[in-house]
């Protein structure tokens, strides 16, 4: 994965990570629009790095802050 420095930017590099028919879809014109889409709302929310997590409202950005969502999703909030 992108963790263990992999290039995962085409589908024949997706394809031992994620099967053949997830890496051909990722591959589509129809993957792309809504990638794009989904990278102008991000954008427009304030969203400025991956990976970004949104709780009611509070943003959880960082791998570092995976574990605080994960508390947050437990205990309803600080």
């Amino acid at each position: 994965s992108w963790g263990d420095g992999l290039d995962l930017s085409t589908p024949a590099a997706l394809r031992p990570v994620v099967g053949d028919a997830v890496a051909e879809a990722a591959g589509s014109d129809e993957a792309a629009a809504l990638l794009r889409a989904e990278v102008d709302a991000s954008l427009q929310a304030g969203i400025f790095g991956s990976p970004t997590v949104v709780i009611d409202g509070e943003p959880f950005w960082g791998v570092d802050k995976l574990e605080q969502a994960e508390r947050w999703l437990a205990s309803g909030g600080w």
